[in-house]
């Protein structure tokens, strides 16, 4: 099993944060295509479950696609509007990853995200659905916390506890960070590929001597 790897030279943790929310306490946010599957619009219904804890939170979305109109009617329908930016896709994404506290991906259906991985190494705290490889990379209340893909309420209580407990959200960030540099840095990519080409070389190379 060869994992997608990150390059810990472009995604790491700035020191002074990064956002278009001046003052903002937590910053809640996502990056990806927005397509039905990726389910924003749990991410918008979830932020405006929490939003009334604290009013200095904000979401920050990132990401181009299909269904951006509709979100942007959902935020409005949903008055959290004046809380959240949506920002158009960009093929840099680490300065806007650094700008986020919190990291939610909560897809339906997911491979190994990259986005994820991308975030985690950024020093974001991440939220993630129970699908697909999302458990490989996000262990539960260890680097970050997982919820049930067929739950909108979970998430929301997911959330809430990433936002009112700061102990938690700032040890299990670090864990993130450690977990993402640590156990899947491009370098390990690298090497886990080729040995995996130069087993599979040498493999063929005794079956056809044996031949």
């Amino acid at each position: 099993l060869c994992h997608n790897g990150v390059d810990p030279a472009r995604f790491f943790p700035f020191q002074e944060k990064r956002s278009v929310f001046e003052g903002a306490s937590v910053v809640v946010g996502s990056v990806c295509v927005m397509r039905p599957e990726k389910r924003m619009d749990w991410v918008l219904r979830a932020f405006a479950g929490v939003a009334k804890l604290d009013p200095a939170l904000r979401l920050l979305l990132v990401g181009s696609g299909p269904e951006k109109k509709r979100l942007t009617e959902l935020a409005a329908e949903l008055g959290i509007q004046d809380l959240c930016h949506f920002e158009p896709a960009h093929a840099d994404v680490a300065p806007w990853l650094q700008g986020m506290d919190i990291y939610i991906n909560a897809s339906s259906s997911e491979s190994f995200p990259n986005a994820l991985l991308e975030a985690m190494a950024c020093g974001c705290f991440p939220i993630g659905s129970g699908v697909g490889g999302i458990p490989e990379l996000v262990k539960h209340l260890e680097n970050g916390l997982l919820f049930d893909s067929s739950s909108q309420g979970q998430l929301t209580d997911m959330l809430t506890l990433a936002i009112t407990d700061a102990n938690l959200r700032n040890k299990l960030r670090a864990n993130a960070v450690r977990t993402a540099h640590g156990q899947f840095s491009i370098r390990l990519t690298l090497d886990r590929t080729e040995a995996l080409y130069s087993s599979l070389l040498e493999t063929r190379g005794v079956i056809r001597a044996a031949c």
